[in-house]
């Protein structure tokens, strides 16, 4: 199995760029257009690394971050 990266951005071009990089290099990525729908997504899938955009709407990177810290101290993101 791939290994997977969850994408965390709200600038769909950029998700979509991002996918296509990391899925050219064998990994499954996922995107989500917001911090709070890969919160969600967290609670049900797991991601060996999260790759997230700082300044988003709603709540930010660094709060994403932080958030992530908290549940999944284990889990990479960047």
């Amino acid at each position: 199995m791939n290994p997977r990266v969850l994408i965390v951005d709200d600038d769909h071009d950029m998700c979509s760029l991002l996918q296509q990089a990391l899925q050219r290099r064998g990994y499954d990525a996922v995107t989500r257009p917001g911090a709070a729908e890969a919160l969600i997504l967290l609670q049900s899938e797991d991601f060996e690394a999260v790759l997230t955009d700082l300044n988003m709407q709603g709540m930010n990177g660094a709060e994403l971050c932080q958030r992530i810290a908290q549940s999944r101290p284990d889990l990479p993101v960047i």
